[in-house]
């Protein structure tokens, strides 16, 4: 008697583990993000390195060629949406004094332009260029570049930023 109830407990744990695991898989292919790719991901980063090499003069345009790049995180993801944007903060009259206003982020009481945003909705590649016009009358001084850009849209969205020094003479 003890044998058949032993052999029957053990039938419905060995029920009930395949039903869990049947179960798990459904869930896990049923769940996830909406947002699907076709294709594989891209990223940008923004300016070659002769952006800061020359000065500019309030009134000029600054042309920001976003560089297309391979990039494994977005890859393993599913985002599919990527934004660009820019921005030049300042007048500052120190490297030391630029970096303190926009140590946690933009001095956002100084941003004297902004680049319209660019967003790319497919992972197809692209040569996205942004356009910063340096103000009429802007200030002579060092000012800071931030580009920014966006991965997805909502839940998991993420985004990476980095910036340089310009020179408006």
């Amino acid at each position: 008697m003890l044998s058949a109830v032993r052999s029957f407990a053990l039938r419905r744990v060995t029920v009930a583990v395949a039903v869990c695991i049947l179960l798990g898989i459904a869930v896990a292919r049923c769940t996830g993000s909406g947002v699907v790719t076709s294709g594989p991901q891209i990223s940008y980063t923004c300016c070659s390195a002769g952006i800061t090499a020359k000065p500019y003069h309030s009134g000029q345009q600054l042309r920001l060629r976003w560089i297309e790049q391979d990039n494994t995180a977005a890859a393993s993801s599913k985002h599919v949406a990527i934004t660009l944007t820019a921005i030049l903060v300042g007048p500052y009259s120190t490297v030391g004094a630029l970096k303190a206003a926009n140590g946690k982020g933009p001095d956002h009481a100084r941003i004297i332009a902004t680049a319209p945003r660019i967003v790319i909705t497919n992972a197809t590649a692209s040569a996205p260029v942004s356009v910063l016009r340096i103000p009429a009358g802007t200030a002579p001084g060092l000012y800071n570049l931030q580009y920014t850009i966006g991965f997805g849209i909502g839940k998991g969205a993420g985004t990476e930023s980095a910036s340089t020094v310009i020179t408006v003479r």
